[in-house]
């Protein structure tokens, strides 16, 4: 995902060897996973699938 990211080193989207301790000076308002030592950023969810996904769950 290349949302506007505000990495120091965009190249940690290409590493495939990180551990926690890569993760510490990221910015705390990204979301993000690591996953087989990659680094999977996702979006936040826009209001018309939070609105949608409340109302399928709210009786």
């Amino acid at each position: 995902m290349t949302a506007s990211l505000r990495l120091a080193d965009p190249r940690l989207l290409e590493r495939r060897d990180l551990t926690v301790d890569d993760l510490v000076d990221l910015p705390e308002d990204l979301r993000y996973e690591l996953i087989g030592g990659r680094l999977v950023l996702s979006t936040h969810a826009k209001t018309t699938h939070q609105l949608l996904s409340k109302r399928s769950v709210t009786p």
